[in-house]
């Protein structure tokens, strides 16, 4: 096999590949992917057409390969054109195309004329204005790099260098084949000029992609800041007007958060765990906005119809929590929080493990509260009793567990800081 033919099958072989790349990737826009498609196509074109143009064979078949390579490079600096356009996302520089337009109609014009190039019986032979058909290509490609170095500036340096390249290479190839016959330095350089761009042009791609992935997640991040911050604000505001419906317990529901959190801290719970917890610690009261003011404040003993009318806010909080879907679990602090172990609480007299775990860590801090909080007819207890009220407690009102932790707790509070201030 001679070295033309060898050279002929490395760059079919190559554009072959990359025509299956090119067809199959779904990154690219569809302008450069039918850019680099066409341009692989012309230039296997090519890379054909100047084989056989050198080959015995008849003058016919001769002078139309001959016109093939002669029209290839045309075609593929229109097709780079697009490719440039689009990736500059500006309208395509249209004095390029009329240029190939221009120098494709001279060049029909040459073939009855002579003026490029002549075939007759012994073969081919460059004509007297051959230098001629290197004016248009090289107009049209110091046009383009005119243009890319002008917006060099709005190019990324991975695709500057190869864009640069592809116009550059095959330049300096045609000036080298106006002396040397035998071998397409320029189909030969397009080849791998287009490799270059597409191997480039893909990791570029990749590159945008990966950065705009990036900042999506940047974005849903700042989104869902933004959201945490507006719940926690609604959240302060709504436990605000709870607590204000207390006089006597003003930054309960702040407090029983703080220590349902310890609990859970201390029970081995993650840190998103806890911070659930807390979250839902926080409106266990919720349910006391439909209690009336004078019964929540009434100083004394409440009345069995009172006490029946007080014993409705964990599902008057449930009903409202319920409308709130950002956590699920939310309902189920206001709704248990006063359920107790052994089943003799409300409201649905649920007893061991039956009541939530959430829930049963609230109780623990709901009555710690509750013990250590100044009431009307009361300070809060001594530190001492309230010990002792929750050691009483445990497995009966509390869930052993808990209680155990919230003693822990209290023995290691030597100074009582435990409590409402």
């Amino acid at each position: 096999m001679e070295i033309r033919e060898l050279l002929m099958a490395t760059q079919i072989g190559i554009s072959v590949v990359l025509i299956i790349f090119c067809i199959i990737n779904t990154t690219l826009s569809e302008t450069k992917k039918m850019s680099l498609l066409a341009m692989t196509v012309m230039s296997m074109n090519l890379a054909i057409s100047d084989c056989l143009a050198n080959s015995n064979t008849t003058e016919l078949a001769i002078r139309f390969s001959k016109f093939m390579v002669y029209w290839m490079p045309l075609m593929i600096i229109l097709a780079f054109n697009h490719y440039l356009s689009d990736f500059l996302q500006k309208e395509k520089t249209k004095i390029v195309e009329w240029i190939i337009l221009f120098a494709t109609v001279n060049l029909i014009i040459s073939q009855f004329t002579g003026m490029y190039y002549i075939v007759d019986a012994n073969g081919y032979h460059r004509g007297e204005w051959y230098v001629i058909s290197y004016v248009f290509p090289l107009i049209a490609t110091g046009i383009q790099m005119v243009t890319i170095i002008k917006n060099r500036k709005g190019i990324r340096k991975k695709m500057l260098y190869p864009m640069i390249l592809f116009i550059l290479l095959p330049i300096i190839a045609s000036v080298f084949h106006i002396f040397l016959k035998g071998i397409s330095l320029v189909s030969i350089t397009v080849v791998f000029m287009i490799v270059l761009l597409y191997s480039f042009s893909i990791l570029d791609t990749n590159k945008q992609l990966e950065l705009a992935h990036k900042k999506e997640i940047e974005i849903l991040q700042e989104k869902e800041s933004l959201s945490q911050q507006m719940i926690e604000q609604i959240t302060s505001a709504l436990v605000e007007t709870i607590d204000a419906k207390d006089s006597y317990t003003q930054g309960h529901s702040r407090r029983v958060s703080e220590y349902a959190c310890m609990i859970a801290k201390k029970a081995g719970k993650d840190e998103q765990e806890c911070k659930d917890i807390k979250f839902i610690a926080l409106l266990h009261d919720v349910g006391k906005i439909g209690i009336s003011s004078s019964i929540i404040n009434k100083e004394g003993k409440l009345t069995e119809e009172e006490y029946q009318i007080m014993k409705k806010h964990p599902i008057i909080g449930r009903d409202i929590l319920d409308k709130i879907t950002i956590n699920a679990n939310l309902r189920i602090g206001a709704c248990f929080h006063h359920e107790r172990y052994d089943g003799k609480g409300y409201p649905f007299g649920l007893k061991g493990d039956e009541i939530p775990e959430v829930a049963r860590i609230i109780a623990v801090a709901d009555a710690y509260d509750a013990m250590t909080s100044k009431r009307s007819y009361r300070d809060s207890l001594p530190q001492k009793k309230v010990r002792e009220e929750l050691v009483k407690g445990t497995g009966k009102q509390f869930d052993p567990f808990y209680a155990n932790i919230m003693i822990e707790l209290v023995d290691e509070d030597k100074d009582y800081k435990l409590r409402q201030n």
